[in-house]
């Protein structure tokens, strides 16, 4: 952290790989080879594939499912526990790529006998975070499970009982209409979209509460911000809340060519 540089150096940090002189298991590039305006230094491998604006989703979601313990879950390196959050995500990948599947239902087997691991980790007699419980409601939808009794919780109850009735300081609550303890926009999105999927109609002031995080170049931020709060958008965030918002009958009517 105290190596500053200046315009022309050029720093190679080898960890473990050479003995205690130095003399082998240098890089096999000069410091000549990548300094601007020198030679071409050593080529990347694994770089993109595909056409710009392409994206292979049926070779994304074999990638993850390669990446799956015993076929159900997704263990981080050096973890003994499962990540739940990221074998949810796994789920939208491989329903998104397949369907409804063997795999998918494997994994989200899973899902639904840890379901207290991931929306109640202090302990399964505490409140479900609404954040988790929405992640879980999509994909048990998706494999035609009962959201409202997935792993013996009811996630929807955790979604639509508790809408914030104004901003309480402290209290999980930034502004009319937050499910409660959601603490991103994208988490409220993702709640909301539940709702919908499981035969609900949510609140409408949490519905309202996604049109209020649009900043004034378009982009909505992943901050659940109130007005004149600095607002920085987020693309992820912002492709899921107009998704969400078209989902839940809140979008403009698409604009159509002038008549000629």
């Amino acid at each position: 952290m105290d190596r500053k540089l200046k315009d022309g150096d050029v720093d190679a940090w080898v960890y473990g790989g050479t003995d205690i002189g130095g003399s082998t298991g240098k890089p096999a590039f000069s410091p000549d080879d990548v300094r601007a305006g020198g030679g071409v230094g050593p080529t990347p491998s694994g770089g993109p594939t595909g056409a710009p604006g392409q994206v292979d989703v049926v070779g994304a979601a074999s990638w993850l499912q390669g990446l799956l313990s015993d076929g159900e879950r997704i263990v981080d390196e050096g973890a003994g526990t499962p990540n739940c959050l990221l074998t949810t995500e796994t789920a939208y990948a491989l329903a998104a790529a397949h369907g409804r599947s063997d795999a998918l239902d494997k994994v989200v087997g899973f899902l639904a006998k840890h379901v207290d691991d991931y929306v109640s980790p202090n302990g399964k007699d505490r409140v479900p975070g609404p954040a988790a419980a929405a992640r879980l409601a999509l994909p048990a939808e998706s494999t035609e499970r009962d959201p409202r009794d997935f792993g013996g919780r009811d996630l929807i109850a955790a979604l639509a009982g508790d809408v914030c009735p104004a901003a309480v300081p402290g209290e999980g609550c930034t502004a009319k209409g937050d499910i409660r303890n959601i603490t991103y926009a994208d988490e409220q999105a993702r709640a909301v979209l539940a709702l919908l999927r499981a035969g609900e109609t949510p609140d409408t002031a949490s519905v309202d509460r996604l049109t209020q995080v649009q900043c004034k170049d378009g982009g909505i931020t992943s901050i659940p911000i109130q007005p004149g709060e600095r607002c920085d958008g987020d693309a992820g965030t912002t492709g899921l809340i107009a998704l969400v918002l078209h989902r839940a009958g809140r979008a403009p009517p698409s604009p159509r060519p002038a008549a000629t």
